[in-house]
């Protein structure tokens, strides 16, 4: 056996890399101790200006203006002083005024208090994410400070420059395209992902609305609400309904006694809306990770729906939840829990079946098994019948041998990564999150895509191309006729996760 003897000349060169590496992540580590130190605050602070300043963000190439409804980012820098607890602030509040003093409008009214704003990484900015107001027009800021030691800081700051400008809509107003849930409200989004349009006005500290579904002639939307309550009641969700334009909200049921009703999908022919009915809040038992299917072992959740014409009410699938209807077929595709065998050790949740059923409840058909997954999240089925596509744990059930890590970078560790300058895959409950997709008439399962996101929700745009929506955005990726994905998923949009997500065709 040969041995091979290496030079001391050649050993450093082979232990540059590495040194060069070491010396890198003690600068960035010197870096980041000295921000904290504030070294570089307290030449911010110092060379910077001491008024207070405002910047404006709008959809397009203009910050100054925007339709009305669109997106609208507010920042408000506040000169901050490295070191000194007289310059911190426990909260900063933003109202948008017009030319003559009166508070904006957004929606039906009425005029806003003041929205309260977040910090951001930067400690001299607070950020406010909403809408340009709904009545066109030009608005200036009003900051409430409020300090959280020196309290004759506290006050009221007019900011009349820059300004922002309301613009009417220009020609025909958005009525297709993506609908989701962004801070509490429904936004709308054309097809081509450049304009938007936010719907509903409710107040985010009180109200929410998510899970918005298109009803099949497009004329509405169905969505999960939850109105405000008293402070000593529990929460609970109801299912409403809204115009394409923001107009006629109402409800379509309310929850009784105990229940929160989620999840709402119109049957293909319009006449019913089918939804989660979740009890788990007067449950004599939930799970110990409080999941949806709690109670005992999913008795907590079932499907109902309610006929839209007359209003009646009726139960159609036990230990179900997350229906997906409308296509042309008329079934419906939803999740189902079933109590676990033997030994429920390891599981994150009670098992779940994928499960499909035509339109009485009465024929159903197993799709995914327990075995398959270990949690699935919103189906839905292509316009076509042909498949179902789903989010899904990518890592499999207990009993079920781990995938070979692939992805993996050489030795399992990610140095731009762990330094923070990569960020980290997106996790639920401590698990990784992928799309799927499996035959409409049951099969083994396809994963579309490796993001490792965060219960990433899926919709059909036509027989063979998918959106979704994650924590890192709104994707679109194209399906084969094998059911294989064709190439990488592509961003279309920052997106908001964990709100739902419908499309209609413009």
């Amino acid at each position: 056996m040969s041995r091979i003897y290496t030079a001391p000349a050649s050993r450093w060169r082979a232990r540059l890399p590495f040194l060069l590496v070491g010396l890198f992540v003690l600068l960035v580590v010197a870096i980041v101790a000295s921000r904290l130190l504030g070294l570089w605050g307290a030449e911010t602070a110092a060379s910077g200006s001491n008024d207070i300043t405002v910047t404006y963000a709008t959809e397009g190439d203009a910050p100054g203006s925007g339709v009305v409804n669109s997106p609208l980012k507010v920042s408000v820098t506040v000169p901050w002083s490295t070191g000194s607890q007289d310059t911190v602030l426990a909260s900063v509040a933003l109202q948008l005024l017009d030319d003559a003093g009166n508070p904006a409008v957004f929606g039906n009214g009425p005029e806003n208090e003041a929205f309260a704003m977040k910090p951001t990484f930067d400690i001299a900015v607070w950020e406010w994410r909403g809408s340009v107001p709904s009545k066109p027009g030009k608005y200036h800021a009003r900051i409430n400070i409020d300090a959280l030691y020196n309290k004759a800081r506290n006050g009221v700051v007019d900011l009349s420059n820059p300004t922002v400008e309301a613009k009417p809509v220009a020609g025909a107003p958005l009525t297709s395209g993506f609908v989701f849930s962004q801070d509490a409200n429904l936004w709308l989004l054309s097809s081509d992902a450049t304009r938007q349009r936010k719907i509903t006005f409710f107040p985010e500290f009180y109200e929410y609305a998510d899970k918005p579904v298109w009803s099949p002639d497009g004329s509405k939307i169905a969505f999960t609400y939850s109105p405000r309550t008293d402070p000593s009641a529990l929460p609970a969700t109801d299912i409403w309904q809204v115009g394409a334009d923001g107009s006629g909200a109402k409800p379509i049921v309310e929850h009784g006694d105990g229940e929160s009703l989620l999840d709402p999908a119109w049957s293909a022919d319009g006449k019913y809306v089918y939804y989660t009915v979740d009890t788990s809040a007067s449950a004599t038992y939930t799970d110990t990770l409080g999941m949806p299917g709690g109670g005992l072992m999913g008795t907590s959740v079932r499907i109902d729906r309610t006929e839209i014409a007359t209003g009646i009410r009726e139960q159609w699938m036990p230990a179900s939840q997350m229906p997906a209807s409308g296509e042309a077929n008329g079934d419906t595709v939803y999740l189902e829990y079933i109590q676990p065998r033997g030994n429920a050790e390891g599981l994150v949740a009670p098992p779940q079946r994928l499960m499909r059923a035509d339109a009485s409840g009465e024929k159903t058909t197993v799709l995914a098994d327990e075995n398959a997954f270990q949690l699935m999240y919103a189906p839905r089925m292509s316009p076509d019948g042909k498949w179902v596509v789903f989010g899904a744990i990518n890592i499999p059930p207990p009993n079920q041998p781990l995938p070979a890590p692939a992805d993996t970078p050489p030795g399992g560790f990610n140095l731009l990564q762990w330094m923070g300058f990569e960020p980290t895959t997106a996790q639920a409950h401590g698990m990784p999150w992928d799309v799927y997709m499996v035959p409409a008439t049951g099969g083994p399962g396809i994963r579309l895509t490796k993001l490792d996101e965060d219960q990433p929700y899926p919709v059909w745009l036509d027989n063979s191309t998918i959106a979704f929506m994650g924590t890192t955005g709104l994707y679109k990726l194209s399906i084969g006729e094998d059911g294989q994905p064709k190439g990488d998923p592509t961003k279309i949009h920052d997106g908001a996760p964990h709100g739902g997500l419908s499309w209609r065709a413009p």
